[in-house]
């Protein structure tokens, strides 16, 4: 499945770049004894658009991607839920107060 947002558009009379980042961050599922990171960054994409120019940026994510690393050292993907963070910063309330704006997020659910 694909998540899809509003284009990237430079609407001054200049170049614009961004740095669009994709952070996963598990919501349920977890294995037990292994200590998870609140968010993780797993895609990041350097974007450069002319004057007026717009574009999709996309990501694509591979089960190791999502996939965590148990008490053992095996990766696995334990069923659960994911949520998906994409912006130009991480997904904390300090960046959306500094940016004034929230990341796209989305909501994907990995079953067994």
């Amino acid at each position: 499945d694909h998540v899809r947002g509003d284009p990237l558009a430079a609407t001054g009379d200049r170049v614009a770049r961004e740095v669009v980042q994709l952070y996963v961050r598990r919501e349920t599922g977890g294995p037990a004894g292994v200590a998870l990171p609140r968010h993780w960054l797993r895609g990041i994409r350097p974007i450069r658009l002319d004057p007026g120019e717009s574009r999709t940026v996309a990501f694509e994510l591979t089960a190791r991607d999502l996939s965590l690393c148990d008490a053992s050292g095996t990766w696995i993907l334990p069923p659960g839920r994911l949520r998906l963070f994409v912006g130009s910063s991480q997904p904390d309330g300090r960046s959306v107060a500094l940016l004034g704006r929230a990341p796209l997020e989305a909501l994907v659910t990995i079953t067994s």
